[in-house]
């Protein structure tokens, strides 16, 4: 079986594309059914109706805020990254360098380097 990167960049195109058309139309369709319920929901806990307008306004005006401070702590956030990468790269390498000298000391001792698996029914 192929993975989706591997097919035709014209077959690849309208997977992109149905995938983005299926999330569009997901995101459309539960905001809109927000902004349907919204004035019920409000009237549940005692706010008047007609306010529906203004907490949906605020709604947009926050996310809009927030959109872009989340986007100012991405950036952030891989520039940290970006910086700690080597260290992480070599602390991983050294692991593994070490976790084999470790293995081939074991093993030239004439040590096992695992406690035997037991293949029978267990004790009793």
């Amino acid at each position: 079986m192929t993975d989706k990167l591997d097919q035709d960049p014209k077959d690849r195109s309208a997977w992109l594309a149905s995938y983005l058309g299926i999330s569009q139309f997901v995101l459309v369709l539960s905001w809109t059914v927000y902004a349907v319920f919204l004035p019920d929901l409000l009237a549940s806990v005692g706010i008047d109706k007609r306010w529906s307008g203004w907490v949906l306004l605020a709604d947009q005006v926050l996310f809009a805020c927030f959109d872009i401070a989340a986007g100012f702590a991405a950036d952030r956030g891989f520039r940290v990254f970006a910086r700690l990468a080597p260290v992480v790269l070599a602390t991983t390498v050294s692991a593994v360098s070490d976790f084999d000298g470790f293995a081939i000391k074991l093993r030239d001792r004439g040590r096992r380097s695992a406690p035997p698996v037991s293949r029978g029914r267990g004790v009793g």
